[in-house]
């Protein structure tokens, strides 16, 4: 048919832009809710806690569907299981705009996250497609587009929540789900993976696969590390935030991450050091830039300049490495590129979960020895030190009369506005 796209062609970077788009939204859709998690936990009569379970859902939905879905890539028309995922994904986001009540809703965003798993069956697709002395450029920018998707799919939902209530969020993520049917359609080839296996042994292969292909192990150990800095990072930066002297709540804190768009566009040109062979040299590069983010960062406690700074740093970072690490797991072994895809973000997902913890021991750590130094020092000098009551009143240290007074955890507007903190993902 006339207009529609080969394998031999390669790829525009038109192409990649609508590529980049398509992972952009996909990746979106697991976004919308955050920002409205205590609206519709009020709408429904529920507890806000237990309104932080539809993010859970939906993660755990995600998880499953990068498992059981992406590596279908290296095998079915790759064209059909696209557009099916978004079409999917579009009814799970009409569900979800009129769920008449609570478990309706955690049920239908459960499957929104297991079927926007698209944008991992197109960043491989891409790779694939491009001409090879172009590849990890365009790579890059079909990465850039996941970015980009994370960090304004909050942006937009708060927007248009407030404009037209929680629920259309959801009627506008389909209708963008149904755009992108149609202008994917002609763009994809309709030439099956050339995988040849069924189905419970294509998902065992994802496994079996990055243990057989060389050099996956090195590039997953680099994205793994590379992840769960990210993540030390952000979790740190986030409770640094809400704390005195910022006092920042959950709106200033995310916008402060919208730092990370400028760093995705920056990144956008990385894949492009692949093609001219330095992709080794730069992955030293941007590995040594994390280590400078996190220098910054820790310099940066009282001045908001730095933190922007080391954030900035650190998605430069993330940036290079995970696009020059994909770009590498790409050339090792054609013929599976969505399992080997697989692999790379089941591997970066464990990373992150542990790094969280770790993340929030760590702090609780650092908290607990230097509230105790503080309350030793004073007492040495004979001050008296005011600590926080369990139930938020404080009580004064035995000592002298007029004793330090010592801010809540949350800071000025912290303790106004009930800020709490949320790891991001950049």
């Amino acid at each position: 048919m006339a207009g529609e796209k080969t394998e031999e062609q390669g790829l525009t970077t038109a192409d990649a832009l609508l590529f980049a788009a398509a992972a952009g939204v996909a990746v979106g859709n697991l976004y919308w809710t955050q920002p409205l998690l205590a609206r519709i936990a009020e709408n429904f009569g529920v507890q806000a806690s237990v309104g932080g379970h539809l993010m859970t859902a939906t993660q755990v939905g995600y998880a499953l569907g990068i498992l059981l879905l992406v590596p279908l890539g290296d095998m079915a028309n790759r064209r059909k299981l696209v557009t099916t995922l978004l079409a999917l994904c579009a009814v799970s986001l009409v569900i979800a705009a009129f769920a008449p009540h609570f478990g309706v809703l955690g049920l239908s965003l459960a499957l929104v996250g297991f079927t926007t798993v698209s944008g991992q069956v197109i960043l491989p697709m891409a790779g694939g497609l491009a001409a090879p002395q172009d590849r990890g450029r365009i790579v890059g920018i079909v990465t850039s587009g996941v970015v980009v998707g994370i960090l304004f799919a909050r942006t937009v939902s708060g927007f248009i929540a407030n404009l037209a209530g929680w629920r259309s969020i959801y009627i506008v993520a389909a209708v963008l789900n149904i755009i992108l049917i149609f202008a994917l359609r002609k763009r994809i080839p309709t030439a099956p993976g050339g995988v040849r296996m069924p189905y419970p042994k294509l998902i065992l292969s994802v496994f079996t696969e990055a243990r057989r292909v060389k050099n996956v192990g090195p590039v997953l150990l680099i994205g793994g590390f590379g992840f769960c800095a990210l993540q030390l990072f952000w979790t740190a930066i986030t409770f640094l935030l809400a704390a005195p002297p910022f006092g920042y709540n959950t709106l200033e804190i995310g916008l402060v991450s919208l730092v990370g768009v400028a760093g995705a566009l920056i990144a956008a040109k990385v894949g492009g050091l692949m093609d001219r062979g330095v992709g080794i040299p730069a992955q030293g590069c941007f590995i040594a830039l994390g280590v400078a983010a996190m220098l910054v960062s820790s310099l940066g406690s009282h001045s908001i300049i730095l933190v922007v700074l080391a954030a900035l740093l650190m998605s430069l970072s993330f940036q290079g490495i995970g696009i020059l690490n994909q770009t590498t797991l790409f050339l090792l072994a054609p013929k599976s590129r969505s399992r080997l895809n697989t692999a790379f973000v089941v591997n970066n997902f464990i990373f992150a979960i542990n790094a969280r913890r770790g993340a929030l021991g760590l702090w609780r750590l650092g908290d607990g020895i230097s509230r105790r130094c503080r309350v030793a020092s004073h007492r040495a000098l004979g001050l008296g030190l005011c600590e926080e009551e369990p139930e938020g009143g404080d009580r004064c240290c035995p000592g002298r009369k007029g004793g330090i007074k010592r801010r809540g955890a949350g800071g000025r507007r912290g303790e106004r506005e009930g800020t709490t903190a949320t790891a991001l993902p950049l």
